[in-house]
């Protein structure tokens, strides 16, 4: 499929796919622990808003801000972000029972993340390779993500 692959593109966008994969089956688990958990369909519905209403709101305008620093920083920062309010969730439920209140922290949290995270990682992609091979990346990319989308209930 891509002959001669560009190795930056590949390490970065693999890393990502990962990160990705696992922050979706985490979405996941916690929709379907909500549901087991709560069996209220205003919670689930609730933990939907907050979770992705932040990402709407600041995709309005958070590109204008990603391109005026350093997106690899940001990349960093929010990830880091993404991934400690995600072991915060996991060491609440190692310890004992995980409050609803806190799964809407972290997942409020999560989606502030995720809104800095995806634009800088699409971003980065014109910077790391050559503009005949954009397309090309971009739906490798792309095809990614679908894929994630596809098994993210499967191991969820």
């Amino acid at each position: 499929m891509l002959k001669n692959i560009n190795k930056t593109f590949l390490i970065v966008y693999t890393g990502q796919a990962i990160s990705q994969l696992t922050s979706s089956i985490l979405q996941m688990a916690i929709v379907w622990y909500l549901i087991t958990e709560t069996n209220s369909s205003n919670i689930v519905t609730l933990s939907g808003i907050v979770g992705f209403l932040p990402q709407g709101v600041l995709g309005l305008f958070i590109g204008v801000y990603i391109d005026r620093f350093d997106r690899k920083k940001i990349m960093i920062i929010s990830d880091f972000l993404i991934a400690a309010a995600s072991l915060s969730l996991s060491v609440s439920g190692f310890f004992g029972e995980i409050s609803i209140p806190l799964i809407m922290i972290v997942l409020f949290i999560r989606s502030i993340g995720t809104a800095f995270h995806v634009p800088s990682l699409q971003a980065i992609t014109p910077l790391i390779v050559s503009k005949d091979e954009l397309p090309k990346y971009s739906g490798v990319f792309s095809n990614s993500t679908v894929y994630i989308f596809i098994i993210k209930p499967c191991i969820g």
